[in-house]
């Protein structure tokens, strides 16, 4: 699989963490796998982006939102049903301050579309 388009390739990262190579770091963790690590590492290069007025893409940048906020509803609906306490906090609409504060300045720049499924 092709590494993602991000500041870091997937061999920095693993040296970063240690490891020499970015195989001994799959040899060694099961999670992430590539795949999801170059989902992670696109959304992250989407939100420094718009931090620093980058090119990164908006849609990213909001499926990024989307998926945060919907980890932290499944994150909250299982402690609930399993009677345990949340692992961290969670806003009460599901998005961090800075995620509103974005949104809020990009207000007239943000295709704000839905997609259903």
């Amino acid at each position: 699989m092709a590494d993602a388009t991000t500041y870091m390739t997937k061999e920095e990262f693993s040296t970063n963490r240690g490891y020499i190579s970015w195989t001994a770091y799959i040899d060694d963790n099961d999670f992430p796998t590539q795949s999801v690590l170059n989902v992670m590492r696109k959304r992250m290069y989407a939100i420094i982006n718009k931090y620093i007025g980058g090119t990164g893409s908006k849609d990213d940048f909001l499926m990024n939102m989307e998926y945060t906020g919907v980890e932290m509803m499944i994150t909250e609906t299982q402690a609930r049903l399993a009677g345990e306490p949340r692992d961290y906090f969670i806003p009460h609409d599901y998005l961090y301050e800075r995620d509103r504060r974005i949104l809020d300045a990009y207000d007239g720049t943000l295709h704000r579309g839905s997609v259903s499924g």
